[in-house]
């Protein structure tokens, strides 16, 4: 009698191991489209942080008033914002004198279509009519906050009257795991 040995994979073994793999692809890709929204939303409080901090500096720096003026439709889900040495520039306007710039020519602005899927979930600095005002020459600015959401995360901007900026998320189902509760 002799004895064969034979290398390689059955045809029902190399279906049960692609079969597997398959099912490990499906169960990964939801939870990797949440964790790419989540990534969206921290995104966009962490660049609002930076550029409350930047505005803080530049009022100082100049000794004049800046202004972070926030524009956002009823649902939320197209907003912007930008920073200004005027009192009420518009976000929405690229060029001209109603644009957000702090230096003729450099828009400062930040918008919904750069953070698809994250939304305004309430309307931001609402006691200021949706700007931030950083007096250059007082040490306190108006306090308020913004807050944006995805499907899978929520978030908040605080801005405290004597200028410290905070990043918090609610708790609950929506809680970011990377931000203290607010």
């Amino acid at each position: 009698m002799s004895t064969r040995s034979h290398a390689g994979l059955t045809l029902i073994e190399l279906l049960t191991a692609l079969a597997l793999v398959l099912v490990i692809v499906v169960g990964a890709v939801p939870s990797l489209g949440a964790m790419v929204e989540r990534s969206r939303l921290r995104a966009v409080v962490e660049r609002l942080r930076a550029d409350v901090t930047v505005a803080r500096a530049e009022a100082q720096r100049r000794n004049r008033t800046v202004v972070l003026s926030f524009r956002r439709s009823d649902d939320g889900f197209d907003w912007c914002y930008g920073l200004s040495l005027n009192s009420d520039c518009d976000c929405r306007v690229l060029a001209g004198p109603d644009s957000c710039e702090l230096d003729p020519g450099i828009p400062i602005r930040v918008t919904s279509a750069e953070h698809r899927g994250i939304r305004s979930t309430s309307p931001p600095f609402a006691l200021s009519s949706g700007r931030l005002v950083i007096p250059g020459a007082r040490p306190t600015l108006t306090a308020g906050s913004a807050r944006f959401a995805s499907n899978h995360g929520a978030a908040e901007v605080r801005v405290a009257s004597s200028g410290r900026v905070r990043l918090c998320s609610p708790s609950g189902p929506l809680h970011l795991i990377s931000l203290d509760p607010c």
